[in-house]
Formats: C-alpha cells, structure tokens, sequence
C-alpha cells in the first residue's frame, strides 16, 4: 500500500547474528567447552541477537507502526514468537508479540471490511465475491501486500498454539484464522495474476523517471560502502526523504568517517582486532594512496571469488540434503527456495522447520 513505508531488514539482522554466533562459539572453544556446549552457546547468540535486532527495530517504530509494511509486520510477529522458547525476558517479548498482534487483527479486519463491503444491515457480505467485483474492492492492496497479510495470519496461528496448546478453544480459533490465511491466499494469487496481465502503459520521454534508488546503491557498492550496514541504510533512508532525489543521488559522496565505522563495527563482530583491521587494509603503513586502492581492488576481487565459490559449495550441499530429506518434487521446490533465502549452509534446525512448513502447507 502506498502510505507503507519502513522495512525491516532480515538481511541485516541475520548478518548479525551469524557473526555473534561464531565469535560465542570462538570463545566457548577457547574456553574448552565441548562441541555440544560450543553448539548451545552459539544458537543462543545467534537467537539473542536476531530478538534484540527486531525489538530494537519496532522500539525505533512503535509509534509508528502503521507506517510498517504488511510483510515486516509480519515477519517481525513470525519472528518473535518463533523464538519465543528460547528467551528469557517473557514479559516483554509478550508485550511486542501483543502489539504485532493487535495491529495484525486491525489489518486483517481492515482488508476484510474493503474486501467485502457490508449489507444494509451492516454486515459484512459473503466471502465468496465475482473476481471482478473483488479485484475493484481491492485495488489499493498489491499482492504483496495481502501475501503480509496472509503471513500475520501465520503468526497469529502459531502465537496460539504456543500460548494454549491442545485445548478445544485455541483449535477453534486456530481453525479461524487458518479459513482467513485460504482466503487471503487465494486473493493474493488473484491479484498477481491481475498485475501480470495488466497493460503496461508505455510513458512519454519527459514522464519517464531515473531510478535513483539503483544509481545510489552502485555509487554506493563503487566506494566500498557496506551493503546493508548502517551507514548504508542510512543513506538510503535519506534519500528516500529526499525532495530531489536525482539531486541528492547526483551530489552524494562517501563520509569516509561513517563508513569506516561500519567497517569496525562488522569486523569487531567477525572476532578481528584493531591490529588484524589495519593489518588486512594497509599492508604497508606508508603506501602511497594508489598502491593501497590498487591491493584493496585485489583483495576485494579474491574475496569476492572465494564468496561466489563457497556460494557453490553451499548450493550443491543444500541441494543434495534436501534431495535426501524431501521426497517430494514439490517439497523439495519449495525446500530449496527457503535454502536460498538463508544464505548460508543448512543444519538439522534448518530442515526441522522445512519439514514443519512442508506439512502445514506454509512454504509458499
């Protein structure tokens, strides 16, 4: 919807996570922890940050939640209460879940109440609508938008079995909001198809717009900026506030000073000290500026292969275990699409989760 504005950044915060994970395995290793303690140590840093990243992302927004995508509302609802066994503070992670929650109920009904439209006597009319006449009621929701809100509608599910599991009331209302998770899958599917098939208008030469966004983040990647760290989001989001875009893309130049602490900031995460950091960026202390851009292009273009070739490795692995855990063709689709969202290589928690998402139909 147009007045959708904030995301939030799963990239980042699994980013994150995966360096706290490894510098807390590190350190129960130096410490002489076994594998299994080393293990235990490194999933708790990693769900610790991943809960701190999203609570101090909806602390920054909380009086601005309408502000919020469907989608990040709903990741962040399907986030909290997927870690909701594995944190300590239940009294607060209550209190955001409970927010999430509220303001998915709002949507929810909000869409319902565009959707259907009410009788004469207030009602809300039948679910069951012409495509036609849907598609006209729904015309300010993309399907993306209703995918968000397909997926709240997850999370409320999986908030209820966490909270009163087995009891006749929790599989009523569970039962409930499965019929709207079908409902609003359907019209998202509906939709796409509209937005697929949909003419596109071919615009005038002077109507024609310059995609700023895209010039701004090659600009960005060119001076070595940090994609998806904070300096970088923050750039974004000014320009995204900018009145003149072009204008702000035109002009923009690295703050050297910002971008190097990001640089300190994800190799203090990664276990670097200071001596490793300067080591790594400046062989000699006093290269000259050409010679060190030089070594630095060189480094960059080595690390940048060993990335894609581990990337390889990754995929072939991931897609032998599903081979192996799936024998369903379309499990298995769906098993890898999930495979590359994660970006990294897959454990047993890893296909747990498939499997579970397999079976109730949710890997969509």
């Amino acid at each position: 919807m147009e007045d959708d504005i904030f995301e939030y950044n799963e990239d980042e915060a699994l980013a994150l996570a995966e360096a706290m994970q490894k510098k807390a395995e590190q350190e129960a290793e130096a410490a002489g922890k076994n594998a299994g303690e080393k293990y235990v140590c490194g999933q708790k840093a990693f769900n610790e940050t991943i809960y701190h990243h999203a609570v101090s992302f909806l602390q920054k927004f909380q009086e601005r939640l309408d502000s919020l995508s469907n989608q990040s509302i709903a990741k962040l609802l399907l986030i909290l209460v997927s870690l909701g066994l594995n944190i300590e503070d239940e009294e607060e992670l209550e209190y955001w879940i409970n927010l999430l929650e509220q303001q998915s109920f709002r949507r929810i009904a909000v869409y319902f109440e565009i959707r259907n439209g009410r009788d004469a006597g207030g009602r809300l009319k039948p679910s069951r609508l012409p495509e036609s006449e849907l598609l006209a009621n729904i015309s300010r929701y993309s399907s993306e938008d209703i995918d968000g809100l397909r997926l709240m509608a997850v999370g409320i599910q999986e908030n209820l079995r966490r909270r009163n599991p087995n009891t006749l009331q929790t599989d009523e209302k569970i039962n409930f909001f499965k019929q709207i998770e079908n409902f609003l899958s359907k019209d998202a599917r509906l939709k796409k198809t509209a937005e697929q098939n949909r003419p596109r208008r071919r615009m005038p030469r002077r109507e024609q717009t310059v995609d700023t966004l895209s010039l701004l983040q090659n600009k960005m990647r060119a001076a070595g900026v940090i994609e998806g760290g904070d300096y970088w989001n923050s750039v974004i989001a000014e320009h995204n506030m900018a009145t003149d875009k072009e204008e702000f893309t035109r002009t923009w130049v690295k703050d050297e000073n910002r971008s190097r602490q990001d640089n300190q900031k994800i190799n203090e995460l990664r276990g670097l000290t200071e001596e490793e950091q300067n080591k790594k960026v400046y062989p000699e202390e006093n290269q000259n500026k050409s010679v060190r851009q030089k070594e630095d292009g060189n480094v960059y273009r080595e690390q940048n292969d060993d990335s894609l070739k581990e990337k390889e490795r990754q995929k072939d692995a991931a897609e032998q275990l599903i081979k192996d855990e799936f024998s369903n063709e379309q499990n298995q689709k769906a098993a890898a699409k999930q495979a590359e969202k994660l970006n990294r290589p897959l454990n047993s928690d890893d296909i747990k989760i498939m499997k579970i998402k397999a079976i109730s139909g949710k890997q969509h």
